[in-house]
């Protein structure tokens, strides 16, 4: 449980991250 937690949130981390790659490079 605790694990999918972990993997759940570090999936959406992925997501602002790479929102935040691409306003970088294509912003």
């Amino acid at each position: 449980m605790l694990c999918l937690e972990n993997i759940f949130v570090s999936r959406e981390e992925v997501k602002k991250a790479s929102r935040l790659a691409e306003k970088l490079i294509f912003g």
